[in-house]
């Protein structure tokens, strides 16, 4: 049985705005890199989902993850946003 994002609590969903990049240990994030691989760290900072929600969703399959031989797993925010809207609308991406 495959488990969802959608029991998200509703206050998590998207409903409060994205942190800032400046925020980030990382510094601002450049325009047009919407595309860009993240951590998940990263990734939960930007879109202001708390990090163990993301990890279990990418733990689970929910969100896409990429990984390069020993690094850490890595999503694209795009993934996130498709997951989150799918939750909203009661289905999958």
């Amino acid at each position: 049985m495959a488990k969802t994002i959608a029991t998200v609590p509703a206050p998590l969903r998207h409903t409060e705005p994205p942190r800032q990049p400046s925020q980030m240990a990382g510094g601002e994030l450049p325009a047009g890199d919407f595309n860009r691989l993240y951590t998940i760290r990263q990734a939960a900072d930007l879109t202001g989902i708390h990090y163990w929600l993301l990890l279990r969703a990418v733990n689970h399959g929910d969100v896409p993850s990429y990984q390069f031989g020993n690094a850490r797993r890595r999503v694209r925010l795009p993934d996130i946003e498709a997951v989150i809207a799918a939750a909203g609308r009661g289905g999958r991406a």
